[in-house]
Order: C-alpha cells, then sequence, then structure tokens
C-alpha cells in the first residue's frame, strides 16, 4: 500500500506505477485522470486539437455554467443530424443562419468565440500554458477559487498537477527524440485509459 497526504499526489505514484507495469487501485478515491474536472480539462484541449470531437464538446459547451440549457444542445443536434454535420459544424451554422435569438445566440456566440481564440492560441503557446489560459478564459479556475471550500481546494490541485503533467510531458517528450504536441499528449493520456482497463488480479492500494 502506498499512503499520500492529499489526492493531487496520486498523480506521479499512479504515473510510475504505470511505467513499471504495476496494476493498482485508488481506495476512497477516483484515480486521477478519471476525476470530473481533469476529464473537464481534456475535453476541451481535445476539442481545440479536434473539432469534429462531439463528446467532447457535448462535456464542456456548459462547463463552467453558462446557461446553455438540454433543449438548446438538442436543438444543435438536429442541426448536426440534418445536415450530417459534427456538433462544431452545426454550432457554427446555427450562428450563422440566426437559428438562436436573444441570449442564447449571444451565450452561444461567446462560447463559439471562446474556442476559436483557444484554437489560435494552440499555434503558438506550449500544451502546458495553453491549459493555463483554459483554466483562466473559461472562469473555470475563477469558479473554484470563489467557492473556497475544500473539495473547490482540492480540485485546483489537482488542475495543478494536471498542468505539471503536461509541463513533465514537454521536458520528456525531447529525451526521446520528440516534439512536445497537445497531439503527443493526449495520445499518452489515451494508453493510460487503455492500460487501466487491462489489469485484472492483485494491486498495489493508493490511498490518502
Amino acid at each position: 500500500a502506498i499512503f499520500y497526504r492529499i489526492h493531487a499526489q496520486s498523480r506521479v505514484l499512479e504515473e510510475a506505477l504505470r511505467g513499471a507495469a504495476v496494476p493498482y487501485q485508488i481506495i476512497g478515491g477516483m484515480k486521477f485522470f478519471e476525476r470530473a474536472e481533469i476529464k473537464d480539462m481534456l475535453s476541451y484541449l481535445r476539442l481545440i486539437e479536434n473539432p469534429q470531437s462531439d463528446t467532447d464538446l457535448l462535456r464542456v459547451i456548459n462547463v463552467p455554467t453558462r446557461g446553455v440549457g438540454q433543449k438548446t444542445v438538442s436543438k444543435l443536434l438536429d442541426v448536426a443530424s440534418e445536415n450530417t454535420i459534427s456538433l462544431s459544424g452545426a454550432l457554427e451554422r446555427a450562428l450563422a443562419d440566426g437559428v438562436f435569438t436573444g441570449a442564447t445566440d449571444k451565450k452561444l456566440q461567446s462560447f463559439w468565440d471562446l474556442l476559436l481564440d483557444l484554437r489560435a492560441a494552440r499555434e503558438k503557446m506550449s500544451p502546458a500554458d495553453l491549459l493555463e489560459r483554459i483554466l483562466e478564459q473559461t472562469g473555470y479556475k475563477a469558479l473554484l477559487e470563489k467557492d473556497d471550500t475544500a473539495e473547490s481546494d482540492a480540485r485546483l490541485e489537482n488542475l495543478a498537477e494536471l498542468v505539471g503533467s503536461l509541463r513533465e510531458y514537454e521536458e520528456e517528450a525531447p529525451e526521446t527524440g520528440e516534439t512536445p504536441t497537445l497531439l503527443g499528449y493526449l495520445e499518452r493520456v489515451a494508453l493510460v485509459a487503455v492500460a487501466d482497463t487491462m489489469e485484472d488480479g492483485p494491486k498495489v492500494s493508493l490511498m490518502t
């Protein structure tokens, strides 16, 4: 068993165990990349890398809350289905065609502008700097800081650890002759998910 002080500290231990092919389980918590705030940020990163990812757009279109309800999402899904296009394409078309009006249109336009801005930033920034920008620009970090509870503090620690994970990747990639890119990091995370489903049998227990 391995004990640590706070849940955010599990990431480096999880990576070390995976690197040594040692199965593990988190007791009283979730594995690092399964935590909601981590999934939210990875969805933003994937959506910036691949605008056609409907699953990721659905996850973040109202995260943090920006007043986009299920009715609006259903309408977007209809536009996508009718035109055989991605949800991202449906959002762009709906805004151009004036499908939505008033406050809904403004909220969706603001979200679309945010995505365009972050995609432009991706070309000029390192993956870790881009994540920090997402946390600031979406208001995700500010919302957790305003909440100021033990839970929100833990989530902020996890997000800081995710930034740290990206910085580590940027430092390690050149050692293997790889140029650190957002896609490269996302592929590494995808391999983690695959590895997590393969282990069956005795495991090292991790907990606070």
